[in-house]
């Protein structure tokens, strides 16, 4: 079963001839769509951009003004503190962040349009189709106005300096000096609100300690009462002194007794005294060993009282300095909630545009240009490998 295979013949001729026409009839489709799609993507977009930029947008003015949020201690911060703050740790830097995220926030806008008539100076009479606020394609809703003000609105913070710049764009100079302005207002009533938190926050923390402490106090110096009056001891640390210095009294005592005893049996073993001696000693001995058993040897002999009233006296210094440290914590606190903690100090005042320095046409017809020039490349190299790979299948 061998099978002979032939390779086709070449096209000579009138059928080579055929195939160079089919490949000519072909070629003028390609460049037709090679146009178009250059048109789509690339000369039309940057035509339209072009005659808009130039001839149709709204020159809007840039007011700018530079802010920075400060705490009351932070000209007095340690080396340590402010290399933390340079590589961006420290809690006036988080109180910048919020300050921004709020200028950029919702509640930003709708605190402004109750100052200002946001919605008119987005959408005056001199403002083109495309940047005023509810053009043809946007209804008048808060959303809206809020994505216009994100435009319009921009503000950038220097980690390195701790500057913020806040940037605001219109249609008229006065209204962007206006709503600048307003914004900052806004800003150091938002920081008011934080340090008049902080401060409540801190006093009610304070005298809550202040509180706890009064009733430890209050709790331990009755224990310590109760226990006076139960053992009727006021205080067992001198009555201690008081039966060790008895004891050894008593001792002294005895031992003398015992010298003296023992004199008399050697020189008078059968003198009267004799017996008189040996009872003194005997009570003096019984004497000694009752206040030793009071002091130690049981659970209700003193030192056992000592301990628990020592462990009691204990208790109350330690509420007595819980009480001062409470004390002295609400007295810092009420004396900081007289001062602002932190502040937006204003570094560079809103500036009163003079000329109007935004969109840049340069800016949005190079922007067109890079975009189209690259979905240009893009559609053109899959449209050839799409028609390479047709004519591998044909």
């Amino acid at each position: 079963m061998n099978q002979q295979f032939r390779l086709p013949p070449p096209q000579t001729g009138h059928s080579g001839a055929l195939a160079l026409a089919g490949a000519k009839r072909r070629l003028p489709g390609w460049v037709s769509w090679n146009r178009v799609l250059f048109c789509c993507t690339l000369l039309i977009p940057l035509l339209v951009f072009s005659v808009y930029s130039l001839l149709i947008v709204t020159e809007r003015y840039v007011s700018e003004a530079r802010f920075m949020v400060r705490g009351s201690s932070s000209t007095n911060a340690s080396g340590l503190a402010m290399m933390f703050r340079t590589f961006g740790i420290g809690s006036v830097q988080d109180d910048t962040f919020a300050i921004i995220d709020y200028m950029e926030s919702r509640d930003a806008v709708i605190d402004l349009s109750k100052r200002l008539p946001l919605a008119e100076i987005l959408n005056r009479p001199e403002a083109d189709f495309w940047s005023g606020y509810g053009n043809l394609w946007e209804n008048r809703t808060v959303e809206a106005l809020y994505r216009q003000y994100e435009r319009y609105v921009r503000i950038i913070y220097d980690p390195q300096t701790g500057i913020s710049t806040l940037q605001v764009q219109t249609f008229r100079a006065q209204d962007s000096f206006d709503v600048a302005r307003a914004l900052l207002e806004l800003g150091e009533e938002v920081v008011n609100r934080m340090n008049d938190r902080a401060h409540r926050d801190s006093i009610a923390h304070a005298e809550k300690l202040l509180g706890e402490a009064e009733q430890r106090i209050i709790a331990a110096q009755a224990a310590l009462s109760a226990f006076r009056n139960r053992e009727l001891l006021f205080d067992p640390n001198s009555t201690f002194g008081s039966s060790v210095k008895l004891i050894g009294a008593l001792t002294t005592e005895l031992a003398t007794v015992n010298v003296q005893l023992q004199e008399m049996r050697e020189r008078a073993p059968r003198s009267p005294s004799l017996g008189v001696l040996e009872t003194r000693a005997a009570a003096l001995q019984q004497q000694i060993e009752e206040q030793r058993a009071g002091v130690v040897g049981s659970d209700t002999s003193l030192s056992a009282k000592m301990a628990e009233y020592e462990r009691l006296v204990l208790e109350r210094n330690f509420a007595d300095r819980a009480l001062a440290a409470a004390s002295t914590a609400i007295e810092r606190a009420r004396q900081e909630a007289r001062q602002q903690q932190i502040y937006i100090e204003t570094v560079a005042q809103p500036s009163f545009p003079d000329e109007p320095t935004e969109p840049k046409a340069w800016k949005i017809i190079a922007t067109v240009l890079l975009f189209g020039g690259f979905a240009y490349g893009t559609m053109w190299l899959l449209l050839v490998g799409a028609r390479e790979h047709a004519d591998v299948e044909t």
